[in-house]
């Protein structure tokens, strides 16, 4: 009798190893995007409460170090000692606290839909935009205003017009009525441009900015 030879061949509508995983795998896939959908409210609630907390808390904390340490009388050897640990503090919140923020998932899905960039092309955020989002548009132009000062007092005025224009490009885009809750800070951005700019002996480009200022002041 002829040895029996083994047929590893499978027969029409009998499921191999490989086709149960890939079947496994879908159910997987399928489960997991359901699961993702269920979690998601939860997930956006969770991450905006964290950046409220933030806020409010590490924030202004860190602002408020940030300045009580700048305003601290450094030797004559080293002048800027105290701005220069003041703008690492700052510099360390913006790359890593709200960057952290920024490049959440949720919120930046947010970002994404309102096209806000650090150029000259943008656009007003609407009133009716998510305030965390206009938070973070505060935030980002708070800080980029106080390293322009930082810069602008450590005679640094290149980093300093850089940082001041970038801070006021975020600034302009709030919705009116959030924007006035800002207007000093706008003011101080122009008249310090313009101090910039005039001392570098081109007027042409500093008035304008002096003009700038004194127009909100006299609005306000």
């Amino acid at each position: 009798m002829e040895d029996t030879i083994l047929d590893d061949s499978v027969k029409e509508g009998e499921e191999t190893p490989s086709t149960l995983i890939e079947e496994e795998s879908k159910l997987d896939s399928i489960g997991n995007s359901i699961c993702l959908a269920e979690s998601r409210p939860l997930f956006e609630e969770n991450c905006i409460s964290e950046f409220k907390v933030f806020l409010y808390t590490k924030y202004q904390q860190t602002l408020d170090s940030a300045d009580q340490i700048s305003k601290k009388l450094a030797d004559e050897t080293k002048p800027f000692e105290y701005k220069y640990q003041a703008r690492a503090i700052l510099e360390s919140l913006m790359s890593k606290d709200v960057a952290s923020f920024e490049n959440n998932p949720i919120i930046r899905e947010k970002i994404n839909s309102l096209n806000v960039h650090e150029d000259s092309k943008v656009s007003e955020i609407a009133e009716e935009t998510d305030q965390d989002l206009i938070n973070l548009t505060i935030i980002k132009g708070q800080i980029y205003y106080i390293l322009g000062i930082n810069y602008f007092e450590s005679e640094e005025y290149t980093e300093s017009d850089k940082n001041l224009r970038v801070a006021l490009q975020y600034l302009n885009t709030l919705p009116k009525n959030v924007k006035f809750l800002h207007i000093n800070m706008i003011q101080d951005i122009y008249n310090n441009l313009g101090i910039i700019h005039c001392n570098r002996d081109n007027h042409k480009k500093g008035l304008p900015y002096f003009t700038k200022a004194e127009q909100i002041y006299n609005l306000v």
